[in-house]
């Protein structure tokens, strides 16, 4: 994945999209703390998919945006798909191809046409942005075969600085529309006692469930003005000690859930 040469003219949009490649992905001395929030959760990624023993697995990668996870899975030797609804992250992202197989799809994940199965569905901070998440899950698994693993992440509701409402508290509601998205575009949020009710109706059982992205990572409480004085190996080191010794215990200091998923018949 190569950082991109950008033509003129361009849109505002693209130099939006530009800019916040760079902060995480290419130019670690702009701004340090979502530089390192990124890495670190893009190598424990990229293992993670690594150790499930698939090699060269067909992986489906929903909401890619920038689509660093797809070009280094592609570059890894995986057969990728990689699908966003704005065509100006698909054109963005082609910018950065060096190698490897990679189609780029434009489109709406829900209302796609997609006749094949895949080993690894990744449905990563795409839960939280649409009010519709038995539908998005419902396409997923129609796309899963009896060995497939589905990868979610989201945003934890019961993380201590969040103010949005669960996902039990909208569903009462006879208009759900009464809530709006924030600056983040996200609806409302899961709390984990929800997606484990939510998978299993589903019939998918969890093969791995883990809280990350510490209040220490994420620079939270002024903990950022921190990070630039701590190199950045033992910066990592910090945040993993913190995952290992809290995350079980104190899961309210971590803002994000991961979930591996396969079918419960599997």
């Amino acid at each position: 994945m190569k950082q991109p040469t950008l033509s003129e003219p361009i849109s505002e949009r693209m130099h939006m999209i530009y800019n916040h490649d760079l902060e995480e992905v290419f130019n670690k001395t702009i701004n340090s703390t979502r530089y390192r929030l990124y890495n670190y959760f893009m190598r424990f990624f990229i293992n993670y998919i690594q150790n499930l023993n698939l090699p060269k697995a067909k992986v489906l990668d929903i909401g890619a945006a920038q689509s660093n996870f797809s070009l280094l899975l592609a570059e890894a030797g995986y057969d990728v798909t990689a699908i966003d609804i704005q065509p100006e992250f698909i054109e963005y992202s082609k910018l950065k191809y060096e190698r490897g197989k990679i189609d780029f799809l434009t489109g709406n994940f829900a209302e796609m046409l997609i006749d094949k199965k895949f080993d690894i569905i990744l449905l990563g901070e795409i839960l939280e942005h649409t009010n519709k998440p038995d539908e998005i899950l419902d396409k997923c698994i129609n796309l899963m075969h009896e060995q497939s693993f589905l990868i979610i992440t989201t945003p934890s509701q019961i993380y201590f600085r969040n103010k949005l409402p669960d996902f039990t508290s909208v569903k009462k509601l006879k208009n759900a529309k009464k809530f709006f998205p924030d600056g983040n575009d996200h609806y409302f949020l899961y709390r984990p006692s929800e997606l484990l009710e939510i998978f299993s109706n589903k019939g998918l059982r969890v093969v791995d469930a883990r809280f990350y992205r510490s209040l220490y990572l994420n620079g939270d409480v002024k903990l950022r003005y921190l990070h630039k004085l701590i190199p950045e190996i033992i910066h990592y080191k910090i945040e993993k000690t913190i995952e290992n010794f809290f995350s079980q215990r104190y899961n309210k200091i971590f803002s994000q859930q991961f979930y591996c998923l396969k079918l419960k018949d599997s």
